[in-house]
């Protein structure tokens, strides 16, 4: 038996843990959703760090100076992200009149679409050759494509087909808006590789994406964007709550050349 009178699930030396606090192991989002085996897997990594926590226990190392010390700094960072999740969680809503605001107000988003060519290489240097015999005449982008793109679009010559304005990602979308038909941009870098587009062209979509659809997306925007903008008002607050005053020559004993920013 547990304190409390609870249940033991596993009992490691003197120390138990019972079936209430294991289900508190595991992360809320889990809940109801793993298999018995996964649960075991948590269970049995929990077993692996008590033991070893023993063991440095019974070594006196939970009296080692520096050890102490790196705890009391993880401490204090535990702290202090538990106070600002708390603010932000306080502070940070988003209302359906916000959610409806920005959809009126990017509709361009959402009732547009694009088409274009996309090749996609591991290196800048073979992106930055590819450019150049695009640019000279050496070759088509769609051959281009074809013959060197690594991305599955290859085998339409880098055609991307129609995408709603939402969907282009935002490394392409950002250069389509600014580019005239079938120009090509300059290699960029991606999450995916080296990058090169050709804009072929743009038309108003037949089935507008309705703020229903896009509902979740807007939402997850705008409660990023508010935490960060509160974020920052949080700081200022305490700042003022709490002066924080660097040392007058900081800049020369850490060899800088000026003092950092607040």
């Amino acid at each position: 038996m547990v304190e409390g009178g609870g249940e033991a699930i596993v009992q490691v030396g003197g120390r138990s843990l019972g079936f209430g606090e294991f289900e508190q192991l595991i992360p809320a989002e889990y809940h109801g959703l793993l298999t018995q085996d996964e649960k075991l897997e948590y269970l049995h990594r929990w077993v692996d760090t008590e033991l070893l926590y023993r063991a440095a226990e019974s070594r006196g190392l939970l009296d080692d100076p520096e050890l102490r010390r790196r705890l009391l700094e993880q401490r204090r960072d535990f702290v202090a992200n538990a106070y600002l999740q708390k603010t932000l969680d306080e502070r940070v809503g988003i209302t359906e009149a916000e959610i409806s605001d920005y959809y009126s107000s990017h509709l361009d988003e959402y009732a547009w679409e694009y088409r274009y060519r996309q090749i996609v290489v591991n290196s800048r240097d073979e992106s930055g050759e590819i450019y150049g015999n695009l640019q000279r005449g050496q070759i088509s982008f769609k051959r281009a494509a074809e013959k060197y793109s690594l991305d599955a679009s290859a085998r339409l010559g880098g055609d991307m087909g129609w995408m709603s304005r939402a969907a282009v990602p935002p490394e392409i979308l950002v250069r389509l808006v600014k580019m005239e038909k079938n120009g090509i941009s300059e290699p960029f870098e991606t999450t995916w590789g080296w990058t090169l587009i050709q804009f072929r062209e743009r038309r108003e979509s037949e089935n507008a994406l309705e703020l229903g659809t896009v509902r979740e997306e807007i939402l997850r925007y705008l409660l990023i964007e508010k935490r960060r903008r509160v974020y920052g008002e949080v700081l200022e607050e305490l700042r003022e709550a709490f002066p924080v005053e660097y040392h007058p020559e900081l800049d020369t004993r850490l060899g800088g050349e000026s003092p950092p920013a607040p």
